[in-house]
């Protein structure tokens, strides 16, 4: 199964929108370091 696929499956989102660079480094801020998978999606 694609991760697509899967998104679109468990979400409901046919078209996932990421995270602007701004969001990315605002989650970094509050958590810390952010798995690379989660960064790329």
């Amino acid at each position: 199964m694609k991760l697509r696929t899967l998104v679109r499956d468990l979400y409901g989102v046919d078209q996932p929108q990421g995270c602007t660079e701004e969001e990315i480094a605002a989650m970094k801020e509050r958590f810390g370091a952010i798995p690379a998978m989660v960064e790329d999606f």
